[in-house]
């Protein structure tokens, strides 16, 4: 007898659904997925930031005039302005406003440097162009402004990229340690409904069922099994991460999850990958134990 041969409403049903120990089989596959859910999302927008951060302050620097005499530094500031509009490895210059700078130094600083005449030091935002010889252009403008700084944004932009790069390769663990957990507690469930529905099986066996009829019996509840826990982690996931991105939204995150449009597909498409996972596994530790047996 092939198991495929019958009815679909008859051939999954020679093992009771209430028996062989796997109640908890959903649940535990939900934790899993919950975990796989956040590494998931936390790896595609680490990923987006990171690009952002790349194209926005790659070619960014920052020219700073360090003087006390406030009418000195302006008129470096001036000097060190005109002299990078006319240098070929810079494509935009201006000077920062006071106002500006003011409003960049509140999170430190508060509010006082609006309402007194503390005069701040002169900053000029630079865009640069492509692999630009920076030790050179930093050479040129200390000839023409002694006082001047040059702080070009991607000496510090490579340690964040490296440390965003961090947290996406803990991500890929994260997520195949998941995948791993899950394809071991679906093997204990196998093991655990053979040899509870092992008297039903010898039947089965004793009236020509194959062993991969017998696997066919398993995959489809395994796959049922994976996608509502991987549903109901998937669902929860995503509350929590709602939940939490409204909670800081003056940090950006919820433009940041908005930007990264893989985010919410990859949540979605997580329950059929978890399903199919745990239809796999259990295939083969149905195979692999029955082959094994007299």
């Amino acid at each position: 007898m092939r198991l495929w041969r019958v009815p679909v409403g008859v051939r999954y049903g020679f093992l009771p659904a209430e028996r062989g120990g796997t109640g908890l089989v959903p649940w535990l596959i939900g934790v899993m997925a919950f975990l796989a859910a956040l590494a998931l999302v936390v790896g595609i927008t680490v990923g987006g930031a990171a690009r952002d951060l790349s194209r926005e302050l790659g070619t960014g620097a920052t020219v700073q005039i360090v003087d006390a005499d406030a009418v000195r530094a302006q008129a470096a500031a001036a000097t060190a302005l005109s002299h990078l509009r006319k240098d070929p490895s810079v494509i935009a210059a201006r000077l920062v406003p006071r106002a500006e700078t003011a409003r960049m130094l509140e999170p430190w600083l508060g509010d006082t440097l609006r309402n007194t005449d503390l005069p701040l030091p002169p900053a000029i935002e630079l865009r640069l162009a492509p692999r630009v010889d920076v030790v050179a252009l930093r050479d040129r403008l200390t000839a023409r402004s002694p006082s001047a700084r040059l702080d070009v944004h991607a000496d510090w932009l490579s340690s964040v990229t490296r440390f965003l790069g961090g947290l996406q390769t803990l991500s890929a663990i994260i997520l195949v340690l998941v995948a791993v957990a899950t394809a071991s507690v679906v093997a204990l469930g196998v093991r655990s409904g053979l040899d509870v529905f092992r008297p039903t099986i010898d039947i089965l066996h004793m009236i020509g069922a194959e062993d991969s009829d017998l696997a066919l019996v398993f995959q489809h509840r395994y796959f049922q099994h994976g996608i509502i826990g991987g549903t109901g982690g998937a669902v929860c996931a995503a509350i929590v991460i709602l939940a939490v991105a409204a909670s800081v939204a003056p940090v950006g995150l919820p433009s940041a999850l908005a930007a990264s449009g893989a985010v919410w597909p990859a949540l979605a498409l997580l329950p059929p990958a978890i399903g199919v996972l745990a239809m796999l596994a259990a295939r083969v530790s149905v195979l692999r134990v029955l082959r094994r047996q007299p």
